[in-house]
């Protein structure tokens, strides 16, 4: 992996700036407080995004802004990739917002999480590590912040342990060791309830055979019941069969006998008939007597009413066809004008009359306040009688013509109160000639009669008509009755003659013959129920008999492979305890020595070049943990100088650096190193050592922060970073 540049906007003390980084060592100079850790975070920020308790977005956003990002490119495998994240400030606080990943395959949007895997797949990280710690090897091989370079001495030496299985991926023997206790303590409890749950098989054995003896004796039994059930149901069936030829008998009798009782119902309902009709035919005969047709004379009578009564109906329509009502409306229209002059004419005759009376006795014009002459007044006067002269005659002339048009308006009225009567007499007149017409009155000469005297005719021709479609009816029905009548005898002598043919002979014999069959096939049923019932009940017994002995052979297959299961049971705790538990102990120590001999080679060898006192030693115990010895004897890592504590931090880095890298398959960060302020407390003689070291790492890149001037000397280029008025900046 090798870094291209970093782009960032608004992070920390940078506004805007771009870093473009070369091959070879390069040094971030400036001075404290500058920034240049600040570019250090914001590569691990554009890696991993957001890490709890050292990467944090509000502390790596500007104060004041509400948005920033960081966009990292990088080289790997001759292809470059371009990564961005997305910081922005809400009411909650600082958090990461989408980004994108750009490669060879082109950009693709991603969530936080998104990006962070993509990034881990690309560096190849150990799968298992990327739900653990997900920076742990990134921070020991690559970049390890300032603060956290001597930690590493002071760390708990079981934490450090730890964390050293999950990097070098020992720490699957130690899962594996403790879940092999846990399956062994599974094994144990598994044997233990297995072993319990077989304690009962010889009495559950002993009952599968009493079963069995008990399924033989029922069987045995039911064996006996069936011919005795054979033999009951061949009676049963054969008394059946004898009651049912008697019952077919004594129902052939009974029919008999049903059949002449419905032939005496029969014969008695048709005498009745025969009386009754013979009673109708008489009362029919005897009104037929008493109902007499209208005389000729009283016909030609009522036939000359209708034609008299026929005229006067025309006559009326006639009348009622008069246009009476646009007459009345013609002659009230010429009434209203004249009406409305009259009442001009008057009130123009009234007013002229007072304008004569208030000028005689007027002396002063209210208008004009002169004097009124006698000549003007008599001017006056002389002109309005003239005007009411004109409108006294026309008011004759108009009244004259007034009423005029009152008296035709009255005669039309008088013609219209006779046509309303008209119209009644019509409107009553018409019901009686349409029952006339009803009834087939023919017209004849027209005689005088008034419609009451036509109106009894009419009722008399109806009353006469009724009466002769009365007669005609007692004629018809008089015929029909004599047929019935007839009829009702034919079929009384038919079925005489029927009941005469039917012989019925006794039948109580029979009846107590099928009653003693029925007894005795009583007592066969209560024998076949009872051997039916014992049949059943050993049936049960057995079918019984039979689940429990099933259950039981269930039970006992179970036990017998519970028996099987202790034995494998006691055979896997036995080799987990004895072979497979010692042997992943085995593995794991040889792991271990291999990486602490290796680890302990670099750390040994790191330190010499790095200590300027000759005096001073440096191991791992069987831990990892640093051991320093002066003079022969040891000491803490309390008691060094500063510089020396940098030291024997810088060493023990840098060999987790080696041995992770050579140990590690997969990892794509091999090439990479960044140091952060590694010479914190050196003397000169310490700092010319750097120069050693670098030349030692042969790394492709490496990133230096310091503010030592003399590390200027010892790598390829310099990135000076300056700090005025809040702003970082690259120089």
């Amino acid at each position: 992996m090798r870094l291209i540049s970093i782009t960032l906007n608004n992070i920390r003390s940078y506004r805007e700036a771009t870093i473009t980084f070369p091959e070879g060592s390069t040094l971030l100079s400036g001075d404290i407080g500058a920034g240049k850790s600040t570019v250090l975070l914001a590569i691990e920020f554009a890696l991993f995004g957001v890490i709890r308790g050292s990467v944090d977005g509000a502390s790596l956003l500007r104060h004041g802004e509400t948005s920033g990002f960081v966009e990292l490119q990088f080289e790997m495998d001759n292809k470059q990739t371009t990564i961005r994240r997305n910081l922005k400030r809400n009411k909650t606080g600082v958090k990461q917002e989408a980004g994108y990943i750009v490669s060879d395959q082109g950009r693709v949007d991603c969530t936080p999480v998104e990006l962070k895997s993509r990034i881990l797949e690309q560096l190849g990280y150990p799968q298992q590590l990327l739900t653990k710690s997900k920076e742990l090897i990134y921070r020991y091989t690559v970049y390890t912040p300032q603060e956290s370079m001597k930690h590493i001495l002071s760390e708990n030496s079981t934490e450090r342990l730890n964390t050293l299985r999950r990097v070098f991926q020992i720490e699957k023997y130690k899962v594996i060791r403790e879940n092999t206790q846990f399956f062994s303590r599974q094994v144990r409890q598994e044997h233990a309830v297995a072993s319990e749950s077989i304690k009962d098989l010889p009495l559950r054995q002993q009952e599968k055979a009493t079963l069995q003896q008990q399924i033989k004796e029922a069987t045995i039994l039911q064996s006996s019941i069936t011919p005795q059930l054979t033999d009951m149901q061949n009676a049963l069936q054969l008394k059946i069969k004898t009651i049912e030829e008697k019952e077919k008998e004594l129902e052939s009798l009974n029919q008999a006998q049903a059949k002449l009782n419905v032939l005496d119902a029969q014969l008695a309902e048709k005498q009745r008939t025969t009386s009754q009709l013979s009673q109708e035919l008489a009362r029919d005969e005897q009104t037929l007597k008493e109902l007499s047709p209208l005389s000729l004379d009283e016909k030609q009578k009522c036939a000359g009413m209708h034609a008299h009564v026929l005229t006067v109906k025309e006559q009326l329509q006639q009348l009622t066809t008069t246009p009476i009502d646009q007459e009345l409306k013609q002659l009230q229209d010429e009434l209203n004008p004249i009406s409305l002059k009259l009442q001009e004419r008057t009130i123009l005759l009234n007013q002229s009359q007072q304008l004569v009376n208030s000028i005689a006795s007027l002396q002063e014009c209210t208008v004009c306040k002169q004097s009124v002459t006698e000549e003007h007044k008599h001017s006056i006067k002389s002109m309005e009688e003239k005007k009411q002269e004109a409108a006294r005659t026309q008011l004759t002339s108009l009244e004259t013509s007034k009423k005029e048009i009152e008296t035709k308006i009255l005669a039309s009225q008088e013609r219209a109160q006779k046509i309303q009567q008209a119209r009644i007499d019509l409107a009553q007149l018409t019901p009686l000639l349409d029952r006339a017409a009803s009834l087939n009155i023919g017209t004849s000469s027209p005689i005088e009669t008034t419609q009451s005297e036509f109106s009894l005719a009419v009722q008399k021709f109806e009353q006469n008509k009724s009466q002769e479609q009365l007669r005609a009816e007692k004629e018809k029905s008089l015929l029909l009755k004599k047929q019935q009548l007839d009829q009702v005898m034919q079929e009384s002598v038919k079925i005489a003659a029927e009941k005469a043919q039917i012989t019925i002979s006794p039948t109580e014999e029979k009846k107590q013959q099928l009653t003693q069959l029925k007894r005795e096939l009583d007592v066969i049923r209560e024998h076949e129920k009872e051997l039916l019932t014992k049949k059943a009940s050993v049936s049960k017994e057995i079918e019984s008999t039979q689940t429990q002995l099933t259950n039981i052979e269930t039970i006992i297959q179970e036990k017998e492979k519970g028996k099987e299961k202790i034995s494998k049971l006691a055979t896997t705790q036995n080799w987990l305890q004895q072979y497979y538990t010692p042997l992943m102990e085995l593995i794991e120590k040889q792991v271990m020595l291999k990486i602490y001999h290796q680890f302990n080679e670099f750390f040994q060898t790191w330190f010499d070049i790095l200590m300027e006192d000759d005096t001073i030693s440096a191991r791992l115990d069987d831990t990892f943990s640093p051991i320093v010895e002066q003079n022969g004897y040891e000491t803490t890592i309390d008691q060094l100088s500063g510089g020396e504590k940098t030291s024997c931090a810088l060493a023990y880095r840098l060999a987790l650096n080696k041995v992770i890298n050579d140990l590690v398959e997969g990892i794509r960060t091999k090439d990479i190193l960044i140091l952060d302020e590694p010479t914190d407390g050196f003397s000169n003689q310490q700092l010319e050592k750097i120069r050693d070291v670098l030349d030692q790492l042969q790394m492709k890149q490496t990133l230096i922060v310091s503010h030592e001037p003399q590390v200027e000397s010892f790598v390829d280029h310099v990135l000076r970073i300056h700090k005025q008025g809040g702003a970082s900046t690259i120089i």
